[in-house]
């Protein structure tokens, strides 16, 4: 998505949808990136390096239905799930866990 030399390298899409990616920062600081509204990934990445957040490189992971995100703490839990712009069932993809094809899991050492 976003190349080592802080380049948008996604081609322009007539539609959007969800996006799940995986980032880093100047600092070396790991970001988890989730956009649930859609956007085409062209303009998301256009956003993204917009941002104060000195974002360094980028990689997609998953879009539509499967860029889902649940994170939970000890004090919190976020879930959130992906859709397409365009989808006849988009307003209930946006309700609905879809099979996750990848997990990130993170554990304290």
């Amino acid at each position: 998505m976003i190349s080592c030399e802080q380049q948008n390298v996604w081609s322009q899409q007539p539609t959007g949808w969800s996006t799940l990616a995986i980032g880093m920062d100047k600092n070396h600081n790991v970001l988890v990136i989730f956009s649930q509204q859609s956007y085409s990934v062209h303009d998301l990445i256009e956003i993204l390096l917009s941002l104060p957040i000195s974002i360094y490189n980028a990689m997609y992971l998953e879009g539509g239905p499967q860029a889902s995100l649940y994170l939970s703490t000890k004090n919190s839990t976020i879930e959130r799930y992906g859709g397409w712009e365009d989808s006849p069932d988009s307003h209930n993809s946006l309700r609905l866990w879809w099979p996750i094809p990848n997990v990130i899991g993170i554990v304290r050492k």
